[in-house]
């Protein structure tokens, strides 16, 4: 069984040095370089990606053998390595002791591994996780700390499935009240998708509350779209009751068939089309869903005073707000992999978490992604998506 482990780990590193000599062959030739190639075949590199500002500089991470210490927004200074960071871990220290290995019986010696003194580590969303690591190693029975860090200029690269790019997302709003919230929904909607004919389908799931005087103006907003884009496909889902987003998702995503791309939306998010297709891309039927990293923005009043630029709302910086890493409730998946996974706990009024039951649905490929191009305007009051 060992030797097995073993060998499928020489047949990974042999396989990143197919793509590698691929890559290179192709710049020679001047043939165009495939995609697997260039994500796989790229050389390990702390200098590939050159920021313009500060702003871009992609922060590492401090850790030790078990604990992870981060400057990042959002996340605990201090934190536990966990079981996921962990096997990753463990398998960067793996290949790089079977490098230093390589040639131990012509050596006539074998190095063993003791533990991480220290290390740092940072994730580069389009190549992969990046270590340096100073590592105790064992040397015939006596402990000497080597410094391998010119070793340890590895990265996991991430191998991107890819789907559909013209697949119709039907993107599922629910809403109550927040009218103004709405009207803003809908100029970005127009702009982003109607004028510019991609192919979506808008439901807004509107429920109505003791006054029926407020969903009233929503139907009139919505007519007026109909009338003005008599092509476009944009349904209304009336609910009775008090809002519940996870009943009604489950409600509007019951009316398509188990083909159908759904995009769960809020009322508050401004996105671009560049969104639209990294959602088409990056959801693939029974392997993979798609959860948009998305910026929430402050208020641009506060942070610009009584003149904030005509494009702020599309400005990431500290200054203007924070990536919000740790929601999961706007969701790019096909209704069958929702079928299969358990559907929504319908008891969630305000918030609904669909990321637990599709943990062990293992089947499935979870990828969650930072991405310009998805806005939140809540301004701890508003949304975005990219």
């Amino acid at each position: 069984m060992l030797l097995y482990f073993f060998s499928r780990c020489k047949l990974r590193y042999r396989t990143i040095q197919l793509h590698r000599e691929s890559a290179l062959m192709s710049k020679l030739s001047n043939d165009e370089i495939s995609r697997e190639d260039q994500l796989l075949g790229m050389t390990p590199s702390f200098s590939r990606f050159q920021p313009r500002d500060r702003n871009e500089v992609i922060e590492w991470d401090f850790l030790t053998g078990k604990l992870l210490y981060s400057i990042a927004e959002n996340q605990p200074p201090r934190q536990n390595i966990n079981n996921i960071q962990r096997e990753a871990l463990d398998d960067t220290v793996m290949q790089v002791m079977e490098i230093i290995n390589e040639n131990s019986k012509s050596r006539g010696r074998l190095i063993d591994f003791n533990e991480i003194q220290y290390g740092y580590r940072r994730v580069d969303p389009l190549h992969g996780v990046e270590y340096i690591l100073d590592l105790l190693l064992l040397y015939k029975r006596e402990e000497e700390e080597l410094d391998v860090r010119s070793v340890m200029e590895n990265e996991q690269n991430t191998k991107e499935l890819r789907g559909s790019n013209n697949k119709k997302i039907h993107i599922l709003v629910p809403l109550t009240g927040r009218y103004n919230i709405f009207l803003r929904f809908m100029e970005n909607f127009e702009k982003t998708c109607l004028v510019t004919k991609q192919n979506v389908w808008l439901v807004v799931i509107l429920f109505s509350p003791d006054s029926s005087q407020e969903s009233s103006k929503h139907i009139e907003l919505i007519n007026a779209y109909r009338n003005k884009y008599p092509m476009a496909d944009i349904t209304v889902v009336p609910m009775a009751g008090a809002f519940s987003r996870g009943l009604g998702l489950e409600t509007a995503s019951s009316q398509f068939d188990n083909d159908t791309l759904l995009l769960f939306c809020d009322v508050d998010l401004i996105f671009t089309p560049d969104f639209l297709q990294r959602c088409q891309a990056n959801t693939i039927q029974g392997k993979q869903v798609y959860y948009p990293i998305i910026f929430s923005q402050y208020d641009p009043k506060v942070t610009y005073g009584d003149h904030p630029p005509v494009d702020s709302y599309f400005v990431f910086t500290k200054k203007t707000g924070f990536w919000r890493d740790y929601g999961f409730g706007i969701t790019c998946i096909y209704k069958s992999d929702l079928i299969n996974a358990g559907g929504f706990d319908t008891s969630i009024q305000e918030y609904f978490a669909l990321f637990p039951f599709l943990i062990p649905f293992i089947r499935l490929h979870l990828l969650k992604r930072e991405i310009k191009g998805y806005l939140k305007l809540s301004f701890y009051n508003s949304v975005f998506i990219f």
